[in-house]
């Protein structure tokens, strides 16, 4: 779901509660922050940047990224980290919804895209070279878990915290 679908489930009571990335979901919804979560460029081995473990923000080509669509959160935060305008070129302009997607159609191409931390772990071995360590600088996002302000089921949501929390502990044990 993309961030303002989230918090309209949310408002509306069709969900319990999100994974969201901290500070997006305004008035009227709770977020407790839980980590935070890296990004990573995924490169095609056809890309001029492949053969660097070590990418600088600067150094992405624009016209060689694709995001994610519109609406989606981590897109934003992918654009303002390479500090480009709201709207990609219009000669080359490519989104999808799925992380999934977008890294399937890098691996078809000589694009690249930028994937959180918490999508490293599904990423096919033969595949792993294609991830590449972002320069230092603001290459992380928080995410927090989200629930109504007025949400009363607060054992259930520590319980998911607690469980996400253990899990993020092993991925980035296994990731360090």
């Amino acid at each position: 779901m993309v961030t303002a679908d989230i918090i309209e489930a949310l408002k509306r009571d069709k969900i319990d509660a999100a994974l969201v990335a901290s500070g997006t979901c305004g008035e009227g919804i709770l977020e407790r922050d839980l980590f935070s979560d890296h990004f990573y460029a995924y490169v095609s081995p056809s890309n001029p940047l492949y053969e660097r473990s070590n990418i600088r923000i600067e150094d992405i080509d624009l016209k060689d990224l694709i995001l994610l669509s519109r609406g989606n959160c981590m897109r934003d935060q992918i654009i303002e980290l390479c500090q480009a305008r709201r709207n990609m070129p219009s000669h080359y302009y490519f989104e999808s919804g799925s992380l999934d997607t977008l890294m399937r159609i890098v691996n078809c191409t000589s694009c690249m895209t930028i994937i959180p931390e918490m999508a490293l772990e599904y990423i096919p071995a033969d595949r792993k070279s294609q991830v590449k360590t972002l320069a230092k600088g603001a290459t992380s996002r928080r995410i927090a878990i989200a629930v109504r302000r007025t949400f009363v089921k607060t054992s259930i949501i520590n319980a998911l915290e607690k469980t996400i929390l253990e899990k993020v502990g092993n991925l980035q044990k296994f990731m360090h």
